[in-house]
Parts: C-alpha cells; structure tokens; sequence
C-alpha cells in the first residue's frame, strides 16, 4: 500500500488495514523487515512473520471542542466551540526473541528519547511525523505527534517482551470558528424582573449572549 494521502484526502487501504504491524516515524519503519521466520514463540501467532516484532495502536479516539452554555429558565442550550483538544493514544511494541533489543533501543535513543524532547537549541517541542493507517484514516487524521510517556522492557508469561509509548497529537494553535448561527431562538414570552442586584446582573449576561429578547428591566 502507498504511505501517501491520495488526491482525495483519503488514504488508500489494502487488505492489512487496520492490522499493519508497523509504523513510521519521520519516515522510518519500525519495526523492520526481516526474512521470514517460522520459529514458534510461547504464544505462537508471531510464527511466519516478516517483521522482527510488531507496533499495535492503541486507545486513539479524536475529540472535539464544545462549551455548553445553559440560560435561565430555557430548555436546550448554546454550543460554543472551543477548538478541539489534542487526541492521546498509546502504541504497545512487542517483540518475541531477545535478539531484536538492540534495534529498538537504537530507535528509541533516536525518536522517543528524553533528550530529543526539544528541537536543538530551544523549548519548542520536537513534533515527530508518524504514520499507521489507524491514524491517517479519517475521522481521526493524526500525522504529528509529541511523547508524553514510555515505559521499561516487560516480558509476560508467555515470555513475549513489550513496551509502550504514549503520544499527544501535535497542532499549531488556530482560531476556533465562531459560535452557530441563531443556536437559540430570541425568546418570545415576557421576561422575568429583576427582584435584586443577581438577578438583575444574570439577565444582563442572559441578554449579552443573546438569550434573552427586549431590555433588561
């Protein structure tokens, strides 16, 4: 399968999505290719593989920014957008014969490292191109990232070897767009009087977002 968008904006997929075993950072794969193996590790579906070890994506999701603000003595209320937060997400490595280490202590110095937490020189975040199919494809379209956690070499029962390494979606600062058009209608019934100074200053603020019709009292 291509690794570039396609002219339409959507990823071209093949019969591996969203089972690709590998991903890209700044363009390079990992984990790599190897030449077939057919030895049997304890849990055995690793057996024919062409790669020594897998990437699995982990917990993506692509949320979206919204302030719900609730009027006095209205139903429903006014949706806001705040701009979306950053997605997290974790991707899990595994790896089934001790000898494939070293590769990945290597990438990892290389991309994941404490010390690659910023471009030379400056604070400014050292965003990394990534690449998997789960999160190219829409709706999630993730294509830069930060590290905000990684964990320690783990073997398991079976005497598989994993680790994890959590991400932040990474994206420049950018106007949000403007709240919708008539959300809420202008109230058409007679509106509450002020009894005090609250009430009086909750009307006013009613009245500044547009969820209240005629002037304040």
């Amino acid at each position: 399968m291509s690794n570039a968008p396609s002219t339409t904006g959507v990823i071209e997929l093949d019969a591996q999505f969203p089972d690709q075993d590998f991903i890209l950072i700044n363009g390079e794969e990992f984990p790599a290719k190897a030449v077939a193996d057919t030895t049997q590790w304890p849990g055995g579906s690793m057996s024919g593989s062409t790669r020594r070890g897998r990437a699995i994506v982990q917990n993506v999701t692509s949320p979206r920014g919204w302030d719900e603000r609730k009027g006095y003595a209205i139903t429903g209320a006014t949706l806001i957008p705040t701009g979306n937060p950053l997605a997290d997400f974790s991707i899990r490595f595994e790896f089934w014969d001790p000898a494939d280490m070293p590769p990945w202590y290597s990438f990892a110095a290389k991309y994941f490292d404490e010390s690659v937490r910023f471009d030379p020189g400056t604070q400014t975040p050292r965003a990394l191109g990534i690449f998997h199919p789960v999160l190219a494809a829409p709706p999630i379209r993730i294509t830069q990232v930060v590290v905000t956690n990684a964990t320690g070499i783990e073997k398991d029962d079976t005497g598989l070897h994993f680790c994890e390494v959590s991400f932040k979606r990474y994206r420049k600062l950018k106007q949000a767009q403007a709240a919708p058009a008539a959300a809420i209608p202008a109230a058409a019934s007679s509106q509450p009087t002020a009894q005090d100074a609250a009430d009086l200053e909750i009307q006013q603020l009613m009245k500044q977002y547009g969820l209240l019709a005629g002037p304040v009292q």
